[in-house]
C-alpha cells in the first residue's frame, strides 16, 4: 500500500481514495470492482490518519454514495 500527500494539520492527514493504491490500484477503483452495482464516479472515499507516538494510524475513514 502506498499513500500520496494528504493535507496535514496538527498531527492529522486526509486523503481521497484516489490517493491510496493497493497492488497497483486506487482504493476507489478496488472498492468499485468489489461492489454490485456500483459505477465508478459513484463513491467517494476518505480517509484520515493520526500520528501517535511517531506512528500513524487510520483514525477515521468516510464513504459516500452519490
Amino acid at each position: 500500500m502506498a499513500v500520496a500527500e494528504g493535507t496535514e494539520s496538527d498531527g492529522t492527514a486526509a486523503f481521497v481514495g484516489e490517493q491510496i493504491t493497493v497492488e497497483g490500484q486506487t482504493l476507489q477503483d478496488v472498492v468499485v470492482a468489489n461492489s454490485t452495482g456500483v459505477e465508478p464516479g459513484q463513491i467517494g472515499i476518505g480517509v484520515e490518519a493520526t500520528e501517535i507516538d511517531g506512528l500513524w494510524y487510520v483514525t477515521d475513514m468516510s464513504l459516500s454514495f452519490g
